[in-house]
């Protein structure tokens, strides 16, 4: 695991609903290449896939992936304060 990160969603209307977050570290798939699964229930039920040349990039793609969705659904994050938070940076190896 590389990202664990849990938050509260807080809506236009001041409704506050939970944030989670994981992305998987990255492995190798024979047939697609490098890998990072991502759950994230507050987007989808599903998990995503998100597919790299290598390790590095799959990492990078992944929260890239991340940030856009959250951007586009133009989320407000917040911790149990109610404090503006935001996922956490990307860390190298």
């Amino acid at each position: 695991m590389i990202l664990d990160f849990k938050a509260m969603v807080k809506g236009g209307d001041g409704s506050v609903v939970p944030f989670s977050l994981q992305i998987r570290a990255p492995r190798y798939d024979e047939n697609r290449g490098y890998c990072c699964e991502i759950a994230c229930p507050y987007l989808t039920d599903k998990n995503f896939l998100i597919f790299g040349v290598d390790e590095k990039q799959a990492r990078e793609l992944s929260y890239a992936f991340i940030g856009q969705r959250l951007a586009d659904e133009n989320v407000l994050l917040v911790d149990e304060e109610g404090h503006d938070v935001s996922v956490p940076n990307l860390v190298d190896d």
